[in-house]
């Protein structure tokens, strides 16, 4: 099913509210999210876009910055 084929309300919570989390709600980031983890997912030849795939792709610095993460994968400052 594609995103267009989506009906208002199908989306879970929980993964609205990633979304939300990971993209600060700025729509250019989800937007850059999106595209870059269906481009990974074409190339890698899975074709699917899940939070394991999501949580891989690095988006804007406002978006990043505010993303939390766990103490054991916290990058370092160049």
């Amino acid at each position: 099913m594609t995103l267009a084929d989506h009906q208002p309300g199908t989306l879970a919570r929980e993964q609205w509210e990633y979304l939300h989390q990971r993209t600060g709600g700025r729509i250019h980031s989800l937007t850059r999210l999106l595209g870059e983890a269906t481009a990974v997912a074409i190339t890698e030849q899975s074709e699917r876009v899940d939070k394991d795939l999501l949580d891989r792709i690095v988006i804007d610095e406002a978006a990043e910055q505010q993303r939390p993460r766990p103490a054991s994968s916290k990058r370092r400052a160049a």
